[in-house]
């Protein structure tokens, strides 16, 4: 059994970067522990938050600018990867609706079995056993059988 779809293709996955009005940037001191001065007075976390999606990232490391970058790459990794999630739920929701069936035994128009010289169309629920004249472009021999399609 053969089935073929041509469908556009959906947009590729690009990193777009983040806008920086639609980000909360919070820095804060690391979770209490012992580590000394640096963890528990400096604030070098970084708690970033996509305020469109609600999507944050928290990083916790000695230097504020990395964990900043850091929580920029995560972040910008996680909205496109959610936004392509949504565009592909989208495309794949299309393609299951409209335009392409499941390639069962339901969504066949006809079967063609070269074998037994036969052309069975399941729509109209009519068969024949003349294959070389339909597919010479006398459709009319499918009426004119009397066989019946029974599957």
């Amino acid at each position: 059994m053969i089935s073929v779809a041509v469908l556009p293709l959906p947009p590729a996955d690009r990193f777009e970067p983040l806008q920086e009005k639609d980000l909360e940037i919070i820095c804060q001191t690391g979770k209490q522990k012992a580590g000394g001065q640096n963890c528990n007075k400096v604030s070098s976390a970084v708690r970033m938050r996509h305020q469109p999606t609600g999507l944050s990232v928290f990083i916790n490391g000695r230097d504020q600018g990395q964990n900043k970058k850091e929580a920029l790459r995560i972040l910008t990794a996680k909205v496109n990867a959610s936004r392509s999630q949504a565009v592909r739920a989208v495309y794949d929701e299309h393609r299951k609706t409209t335009l392409v069936g499941s390639s069962c035994r339901g969504t066949k128009r006809r079967t063609y079995n070269f074998i037994l010289s036969r052309v069975a169309d399941h729509e109209l629920g009519l068969k024949t056993r003349n294959i070389k004249e339909f597919f010479k472009g006398n459709f009319a021999v499918l009426f004119e059988s009397t066989e019946r399609d029974e599957e």
